[in-house]
């Protein structure tokens, strides 16, 4: 069974967040949040596999109530660090033996209004937030 714990309750406000993505080799998967009061960047770096679900699409296999307890405090927290998770197993069986080369396997799943991202990761991001104007 999959456990969903908030993994940075302290880095959102209340606050509704537009997504934007880049992946690539040079610097890996990074993820801006960006809110009316602040943009939040996660460096997740080079990571071992990811999906994202537009919010009318199946979301990865989860199903509408599944993600709707989740979504009701998605205002303050947006990602989760997620045991035991449907994702990993996937990749696990289908990674070649890649999932035996990561040190510290980590899966988080982000929520906003409009996607949810799963992501498959060695270790933890590193988070910058900004402050806007």
């Amino acid at each position: 069974m999959e456990i969903w714990t908030p993994a940075f309750p302290d880095i959102f406000s209340e606050n509704n967040y537009d997504i934007e993505l880049t992946n690539g080799d040079k610097n890996g998967l990074i993820i801006t949040l960006l809110g009316e009061r602040e943009k939040i960047r996660l460096y997740f770096g080079i990571i071992t596999a990811f999906q994202m679900y537009e919010e009318n699409l199946d979301g990865g296999g989860y199903s509408f109530d599944e993600l709707k307890r989740f979504q009701e405090n998605h205002c303050r927290d947006r990602v989760y660090k997620i045991k035991n998770g449907k994702f990993c197993e996937i990749v696990k069986k289908e990674s070649l033996g890649l999932w035996n080369t990561l040190q510290n396997p980590l899966q988080y799943i982000i929520i906003t209004g409009n996607y949810l991202v799963n992501i498959i990761c060695d270790g933890e991001p590193k988070i910058k937030r900004t402050t806007l104007n």
